[in-house]
């Protein structure tokens, strides 16, 4: 096989972005994550980012301070993981955004600083969450529904008329529960939850509405 066949077929292989975190130490995770930072800062692939730069640099800062605060007190740890748990989701988040705009380019993935890993099998969306519930609460809902294994992060978007044009993320979880506060009561809410892998956003889910309480 000449060398440019071999490019050619290399060219058909879809790769899977990898953040590469799971053995990684909160430093070094911080040291990652800056890389996407600084990577994604005026990358012309990667315009309107989501979650946003700001919210990935204001999370990493938080990890970073929070490591550094470290004195081996309860309170500090507790404080510490909070910051390396909010760090580990906005991660997975911007991993499937980038994802979804690099379609399986290794040049694209490799442009914003995460990490590439080669699949036996094109990644598919995941279909819409099922089993949804929800609960009004004082000024907030609980919303819950079917976890799916596949999922690595499922995010909420939210909306007070229902409509297409209205939509607005609001929030993301790694379990199948979230609760979304700073609702004002006697005011209906629309809410609708995906699953998030390495395809990306997956099918949204069926609308539930709910009136928070006063």
């Amino acid at each position: 096989m000449n060398k440019n066949s071999k490019t050619a077929k290399q060219l058909l292989i879809l790769f899977l972005v990898k953040a590469g975190l799971t053995k990684l130490n909160p430093s070094s995770k911080v040291v990652r994550g800056r890389r996407v930072i600084s990577m994604m800062t005026g990358n012309p692939i990667y315009v309107t980012p989501s979650p946003t730069l700001a919210d990935l640099t204001n999370k990493t800062d938080a990890l970073e301070n929070a490591e550094a605060a470290m004195d081996g007190s309860k309170i500090k740890t507790q404080q510490r993981d909070i910051a390396l748990n909010n760090f580990m989701a906005i991660m997975t988040q911007m991993q499937a955004y980038v994802q979804n705009v690099a379609n399986g380019d290794v040049e694209k993935i490799l442009s914003s600083g995460f990490e590439v890993r080669n699949p036996r099998t094109k990644p598919v969306k995941l279909a819409a969450p099922d089993k949804l519930s929800i609960v009004p609460l004082s000024n907030a809902v609980t919303i819950k529904w079917k976890a799916n294994a596949k999922s690595k992060l499922n995010v909420v978007q939210m909306s007070t008329t229902g409509l297409d044009k209205d939509w607005e993320l609001r929030g993301e979880s790694t379990k199948s529960t979230i609760t979304i506060g700073e609702l004002t009561p006697g005011t209906s809410y629309y809410f609708r939850i995906a699953h998030v892998n390495a395809a990306g956003i997956g099918d949204w889910s069926e609308t539930v509405v709910c009136i928070p309480n006063f």
